[in-house]
């Protein structure tokens, strides 16, 4: 027989095990499979936690910018009287840059049918009808030298679309002309001007050629009250 020179492992025995193996399997650590069950737990809590997280930074950042550029809301439409004081003041003096004015009547007429009574002619009144004027307010004036009486008229159309459309149709010497409240005849010159929701007719008489900035003076400084009013 022969005999190994190496020395024999004694601590291989019966009740023994090799190392590396035990009763976890391959790998022989029984707290193993614990570890990778917790850290699996943990991964999930993370989970959980940040995914709402990460869709509200999404959200803010992604889609903020979509939300911003939804349309602005519509302008809130002012509202004010329909009466001469609301476009010629309450006093009976009428200051423009150009020139100054008194004012010696006013009224309001209101509705379609107020408009037809300040139109000249069968022609006219259906103008304003097929226009949709709404309502008229008139007021006469003279300028501070007594020189130039002009008549006002601020008409009233339900949008600035129809206004306009009306401003475009429409001339001055197809509404009345009054003096001190009384219609008169003469030598005119008309202004027509839109402004917003309302067509401002301005109508001055003179012998002379300064009758037109009379007309122009007025009809500009009714239509700034507008700007302002509305």
């Amino acid at each position: 027989m022969v005999k190994s020179s190496e020395p024999l492992d004694r601590s291989y025995g019966v009740g023994s095990r090799p190392h590396g193996v035990g009763p976890g399997g391959a790998g022989g650590d029984p707290s193993g499979g614990l570890k990778g069950l917790k850290r699996f737990a943990v991964m999930m809590v993370a989970i959980m936690v940040l995914a709402p997280l990460g869709t509200a930074l999404y959200m803010h950042f992604f889609l903020g910018d979509a939300e911003d550029e939804k349309p602005a809301a519509p302008p809130v439409r002012k509202s004010a009287p329909f009466t001469a004081e609301t476009f010629f003041g309450t006093g009976t003096r009428f200051k423009t840059p150009g020139l100054d004015y008194d004012r010696t009547a006013a009224a309001v007429a209101d509705g379609a049918s107020g408009c037809q009574a300040g139109a000249v002619g069968a022609q006219a009144r259906a103008l304003l009808q097929r226009l949709g004027c709404r309502g008229r307010v008139e007021g006469a004036f003279v300028t501070v030298d007594r020189k130039f009486p002009v008549t006002a008229h601020v008409l009233r159309f339900d949008d600035e679309a129809a206004a306009r459309r009306a401003a475009a149709t429409l001339k001055a010497e197809q509404m009345r002309f009054l003096q001190d409240g009384r219609t008169s005849g003469g030598r005119r010159h008309g202004d027509v001007r839109p402004e917003n929701r309302f067509v401002v007719v301005t109508i001055a008489q003179a012998p002379k050629g300064a009758v037109r900035a009379a007309a122009e003076h007025l009809n500009a400084e009714v239509n700034a009250v507008i700007i302002w009013t509305y």
